[in-house]
């Protein structure tokens, strides 16, 4: 099959759809499929990657009409030489492309992007379910009426989870046209050194690690996870925090109040093989997110074998289940105090982390990438031949 992929960012750029896309890409074209990628980037740039494999780059910093329209100059040149489009963002360039030249059209979306731009100047009055169904101002109600129409008109939509498929659906997309498939993980390559082989090669001290993993951006709350961190009574603790953001200053300036400075670790972006150490070397993983449709990263926690800490929100209890392979809490404007008592308990607890980490270890198997990748590829090849028939 001959493919237009479609995507805002691309591997290694960090986040849940790069590294989606990095394996579905590597996966085709182990089975010898052609592809063609339109994404975003620093500057205007074309990449030949390979026999079937060439990447254009639209610069971001172009006037974003002009962005537009050269993204689907671009989707309609390599759509036109190909048998289906495969979108995982850019909906709506996508969506005037199908139109143009009547290609079928298969998106996968693994988020909101105008709540998560919304919260992030906002600071995350609502969560994702709220938000859908609360009058804004026009221009995010515009934005979110776009949106909407941009992604009814895929022939299918791809959603990580049941939770997210409840959001879409308040969308106007049909039910027969959504198909939930889990985020999946490449479990043979999980296989990582033991704890503290991994901790030596991190030069890590401290006895007990505690981390978390995102953009420093206020929907994802970590100064909440500083705060009760703080409240911690194991002295020889200590937080690794991976990951940048606008927030970043303001969450140093939190540790400095709290002197917590000899204790916190801002670790900054580290490429994904990089994360994966952390995670294992790790006691603990603590997300306190707003909302989350189906987090890679507590996918990839279970994988090596480190307990999950996580608000009970979004697609997070699609994967870990309340004190058998990880703990939930619910998530309140001010947690703290069952955060602190959640991290403690799980601390000075062998036998529960013990469990924690058997129980994730047996729940991975059902998200391997192996089902995720035959199952997006029979959707897009069902609608080829559904496309097809019609004809």
């Amino acid at each position: 099959m001959k493919i237009c992929i479609v995507t805002p960012i691309l591997f290694p750029e960090p986040g849940g759809p790069s590294i989606f896309l990095d394996r579905f890409i590597n996966s085709l074209r182990i089975d010898g499929h052609e592809i063609s990628v339109v994404t975003i980037g620093e500057s205007d740039e074309y990449l030949e990657k390979g026999k079937g494999y060439h990447v254009i780059k639209i610069s971001r910093n172009r006037y974003l009409p002009l962005r537009i329209l050269k993204t689907i100059f671009n989707i309609v040149k390599f759509g036109l030489k190909s048998d289906l489009l495969f979108s995982c963002g850019l909906f709506l360039e996508s969506a005037i492309s199908r139109l143009l030249i009547q290609k079928p059209l298969v998106i996968r979306i693994g988020g909101d992007p105008v709540w998560e731009r919304w919260t992030g100047r906002e600071g995350g009055k609502f969560d994702l379910k709220e938000f859908q169904n609360t009058k804004h101002s026009f221009q995010v109600e515009f934005k979110k009426v776009l949106q909407r129409l941009s992604c009814r008109l895929a022939d299918q939509a791809i959603i990580p989870s049941y939770f997210f498929k409840s959001v879409v659906e308040e969308w106007g997309i049909p039910d027969e046209k959504i198909t939930v498939i889990y985020n999946g993980i490449e479990l043979d390559k999980m296989r990582l050194s033991k704890k503290e082989e991994t901790r030596n090669k991190l030069n890590l001290k401290r006895r007990q690690i505690i981390l978390t993993i995102g953009r420093l951006i206020r929907l994802k709350r970590i100064d909440g996870i500083i705060q009760s961190f703080s409240n911690i009574k194991h002295d020889d603790s200590s937080l690794l925090i991976i990951g940048e953001g606008p927030q970043k200053e303001e969450l140093i300036a939190l540790c400095n109040r709290l002197q917590l400075t000899e204790r916190v670790k801002f670790l900054g972006a580290r490429d994904h093989d990089e994360v994966l150490q952390y995670l294992r070397a790790s006691d603990l993983f603590v997300l306190n997110s707003i909302n989350e449709v189906m987090p890679n990263v507590v996918l990839e926690s279970l994988a090596v074998g480190t307990p999950v800490i996580a608000p009970k929100v979004g697609g997070i209890p699609e994967i870990i289940e309340d004190g058998l392979d990880g703990q939930l809490f619910s998530l309140k404007e001010d947690n703290r105090i069952e955060l602190t008592g959640a991290m403690e308990q799980l601390l000075g607890d062998d036998g529960l982390r013990k469990k924690f980490i058997q129980n994730g270890l047996i729940k991975i198997r059902q998200f391997d990438w192996k089902n995720v990748y035959i199952e997006t590829l029979n959707v897009m090849n069902h609608i080829q031949r559904t496309r097809r028939a019609g004809n």
